[in-house]
């Protein structure tokens, strides 16, 4: 072997590609339902926007951007994240005039410098929503129902969902002065980073993973307990609307996410049986109301979340996956006999393909046995050609799932119908 795959990538092939279309397709579906519509940002990027938005004391900022170097010697990144590219793009394009909202999806590769394990990879696959110029706090609700309506559709069913606030500016201030002073009587515990987060952001300790960090940060203060009347107001609303759809859930203080552009609601949706090991968040979000005027651009309040592609189909129930692996994707498989009727099956492929039939044939061989074992769980149908069939002006239908058959007349738009029928049926 003479290369091999970077180091946290992987490629995809065979039945993981399969499923991984198959669930990209699923995700469209519940997006399209929920009224967003699609967007991707480009994958490089300047590199000054994610300081500004992420924060240059996170560990994505710090430790985990890819940094690119033009010829001119200036830097760019690989996006290691798509909410602060998007509202660049939305500012960027003038899309959003006024009161107008905006509901937009992505599924876009997303790059991040770190420790390659289970459902982690340094290129991966994130997909996410944003809804930007909306400041109702059932835009957050919204957002929590259209996350547990992905889980609920590939079947997973061991996570929960915690919630926090994170206030905005004004009650914000007050509350990291009390937090700064109870992690600085209590430095001593603190892992080395977070006595440099002490000083540069406060609650970044909350996020810290280190068990004496985590230890601390269980008896520091609360943000709710200093959220300001209108954030207050807000995340009682959350809960009650979240309540009023039943919708179980937990307040957990210690959720700060990892972003400095979160303000208000954030939440997380974490595994709870043991399928992603230590990684279990299976998706992450919350409100980001000044991010657009961080970036340059006009007020315009949003929310939105994301989650990674892997830890998705990691979660899926084994059962699901082994369907999906064997889903169909193509319509026909053509059967020939050789010879003139290996013509005559090119041709009808190639006619019913351009009625949009995904149509497959076999060159490599003459053998029935073998085109219709290549034929068998990619095909819901296979139409066999033979000589006879040729002089009678007929095809032969296979049903490759109930494996019954029958002979047709060699008529396409009649073919195209029996076959649309049996796909239905």
């Amino acid at each position: 072997m003479l290369y091999e795959r970077v180091k946290g990538t992987y490629d995809m092939l065979g039945n993981q590609s399969v499923v991984f279309q198959n669930v990209i397709e699923n995700l469209k579906r519940i997006f399209s339902i929920y009224g967003f519509s699609y967007g991707q940002t480009s994958i490089l990027q300047p590199i000054e926007m994610f300081k500004r938005a992420i924060g240059t004391d996170t560990d994505i900022v710090n430790k985990e951007m890819f940094i690119i170097k033009s010829k001119s010697g200036k830097e760019y990144v690989l996006k290691p994240e798509e909410t602060a590219p998007m509202i660049k793009a939305v500012i960027e394009s003038n899309l959003i005039h006024g009161l107008e909202m905006r509901k937009l999806y992505y599924i876009t590769p997303i790059f991040r410098y770190e420790r390659p394990q289970k459902g982690r990879y340094r290129e991966f696959f994130q997909y996410g929503v944003e809804t930007i110029n909306s400041q109702d706090f059932r835009r957050d609700c919204e957002l929590i129902m259209l996350g547990r309506e992905i889980l609920k559709s590939f079947g997973i069913k061991n996570y929960k969902i915690d919630i926090n606030s994170l206030g905005c500016g004004k009650c914000r201030a007050e509350y990291i002065s009390h937090l700064k002073k109870y992690f600085s009587e209590n430095s001593s515990h603190l892992c080395a980073q977070c006595k440099i987060r002490l000083i540069k952001n406060p609650m970044r300790v909350l996020d810290c993973k280190e068990e004496s960090c985590k230890s601390i940060a269980k008896g520091s203060p609360k943000i709710i307990d200093y959220l300001c009347i209108e954030c207050r107001d807000d995340f009682e609303n959350l809960m009650k609307c979240l309540k009023d759809f039943k919708i179980d859930f937990t307040v957990n203080p210690m959720i700060v996410r990892g972003l400095d552009y979160y303000t208000k609601t954030v939440f997380e949706f974490i595994e709870i049986g043991d399928a992603l090991g230590k990684q279990s968040t299976l998706i992450g979000g919350g409100r980001y109301d000044t991010l657009s005027s961080e970036l340059g651009g006009k007020n315009m309040p949003s929310c939105g979340f994301a989650g990674g592609l892997e830890r998705l189909i990691l979660s899926i129930p084994k059962e699901m996956q082994s369907n999906m692996e064997k889903e169909e994707n193509i319509d026909v498989f053509i059967i020939h006999f050789g010879g003139k009727t290996t013509d005559i099956a090119f041709q009808f492929a190639e006619e019913l393909r351009k009625k949009w039939v995904r149509s497959e044939i076999l060159f490599e061989t003459d053998k029935i046995k073998k085109q219709l074992s290549a034929a068998s769980g990619r095909a819901k149908f296979a139409i066999i050609i033979g000589e006879e069939e040729m002089k009678e002006n007929k095809v032969v239908i296979k049903d490759m799932t109930k494996q019954s058959q029958e002979k047709k007349d060699f008529d396409i738009e009649e073919i195209i119908e029996y076959i649309k029928r049996g796909k239905d049926a």
